[in-house]
């Protein structure tokens, strides 16, 4: 099951899309979304030549391996 969601992006939880979660926070999805990138561990995820992390078109990340070995 983890290795199914993680890295995964969290469009809906609960069957509400994450625009309604956000909202009474005051947060867009971009912030969001930067406060996420900054708690990333990018030792265990995908990153370009810069060091930022590699997303699909669906904003997912991909993990290097499964070992849990960083």
């Amino acid at each position: 099951m983890a290795r199914r969601h993680d890295g995964k992006f969290p469009w809906t939880y609960l069957d509400n899309p994450i625009e309604r979660i956000l909202a009474p926070l005051d947060l867009s999805v971009d912030e969001f979304v930067k406060i996420c990138d900054r708690f990333t561990n990018k030792k265990i995820f995908l990153k370009d030549a810069k060091g930022n992390l590699v997303k699909d078109k669906h904003g997912n990340l991909t993990k290097l391996n499964y070992d849990n070995a960083a």
